[in-house]
């Protein structure tokens, strides 16, 4: 599995069985795959990230929410169409909605 950083690098973790994780000190990362498929990242500077398979691309996983040591979360969900579409605080309530339109098509 390949972990894209929070700024754009691109990281390559060895392989999870469901159930298990691992620590790895160079990277300041503990990562643990549930029996369920969801996967746990978590840095050494107390933030965590949920990740849950993404429907569009079984290759891909999508994150579902961020957290901190302090409790603070958000959670993030998606449309049918996979697309972001509200970030919610700890207390479910929507922090930012999303909403897309169609694009427009120019005539020549």
């Amino acid at each position: 599995m390949t972990y894209v950083a929070p700024m754009g690098r691109q990281i390559d973790l060895q392989a999870v069985e469901p159930g298990s994780g691992f620590y790895s000190p160079g990277e300041g990362l503990a990562v643990r795959r549930s029996e369920q498929g969801h996967w746990l990242i978590s840095s050494d500077d107390g933030v965590y990230r949920l990740f849950e398979a993404d429907p569009f691309s079984p290759q891909r996983r999508r994150l579902k929410m961020l957290g901190d040591r302090n409790s603070n979360c958000q959670h993030l969900t998606y449309d049918n169409h996979g697309r972001l579409v509200e970030i919610s605080g700890d207390r479910q309530r929507p922090c930012i909605r999303l909403h897309y339109e169609l694009a427009a098509t120019r005539s020549a």
